[in-house]
């Protein structure tokens, strides 16, 4: 154990394993190539802090791996780093060598209960007599997972992100899926997350207008200004701060906080 507390295997004294991503994304590059990076940037974001870059990190062959001859022994070592599998099922993510790989070394290594199911694309049935899948309609998850679940395990549609143009949190049912995800992956309540959403997307609008005005030096870790401004600003920025005092709110400035869409409710990999 170092002195921070940790020790050589990445775990924290009186703690679980430190882990550096939060979930591990597997999915085929044919079917997926645009809706998966979309979703690691919606995790990214969503009820992310403003002071930073992400709210969780998440692996992705694509922005994780660095050119390296040995590109399964890296996989591995993203998945051995991951807490949670997240798989985006579609009929070609059923047939990718790599995906059955990485799905098989997570059922050898770790636990059924941390694979989550993005469902893409294709056909997923549940035979409740069989307690699995009916393996002759599902097309979108490979057969490794036969017999893996004790019950009907819950997933996440996302089909109808084929059919978008352009994925975004602006789009509320993409930010409503985004938020689910997000809870999970968090271990957080679905209200407590899109609380802390808007908070954090209040106080980001906040930061903005005050950096228009030249405050941003004046504001606290909480995107509240610390002190008026003694300089004199543009005639708008003049009449925000006057608001500002007269409210007695440090940071406010009086104006309405647009709000997000609307109600939440190169390697051989490439080929797979």
């Amino acid at each position: 154990m170092n002195a921070t507390g940790t020790t050589a295997t990445g775990t924290t004294a009186g703690a679980g394993p430190v882990r550096r991503y939060r979930g591990f994304i597997s999915y085929s590059h044919a079917a997926d190539d645009r809706l998966a990076p979309a979703l690691q940037s919606g995790l990214h974001r969503f009820a992310k802090p403003w002071y930073r870059l992400r709210a969780m990190r998440l692996f992705r062959d694509k922005t994780g791996l660095a050119v390296t001859p040995e590109l399964w022994g890296s996989i591995q070592k993203a998945l051995a780093d991951a807490d949670y599998f997240i798989l985006l099922a579609s009929p070609q993510a059923s047939q990718s060598k790599w995906v059955e790989q990485e799905v098989d070394w997570w059922l050898r290594n770790r636990s059924a209960s941390h694979l989550l199911i993005v469902w893409t694309d294709g056909e997923l049935a549940w035979d409740p007599a069989a307690g699995d899948f009916d393996w002759t309609k599902t097309t979108a998850l490979p057969r490794r997972l036969e017999k893996v679940f004790q019950e009907e395990p819950n997933h996440l549609d996302l089909r109808f992100a084929k059919t978008s143009a352009h994925l975004s949190l602006r789009q509320p049912k993409f930010l409503e899926a985004i938020a689910g995800l997000s809870a999970t992956l968090q271990g957080r309540s679905l209200d407590e997350l899109i609380g802390e959403d808007l908070g954090q997307h209040r106080k980001a609008m906040r930061l903005l207008r005050f950096a228009r005005c030249g405050w941003v030096g004046d504001l606290d870790a909480h995107g509240r200004r610390s002190r008026v401004p003694s300089h004199a600003g543009p005639k708008n920025c003049g009449r925000l701060g006057e608001r500002a005092r007269r409210r007695g709110e440090p940071g406010a400035t009086g104006g309405d906080v647009p709000r997000r869409g609307g109600p939440v409710a190169g390697s051989a990999r490439d080929q797979s």
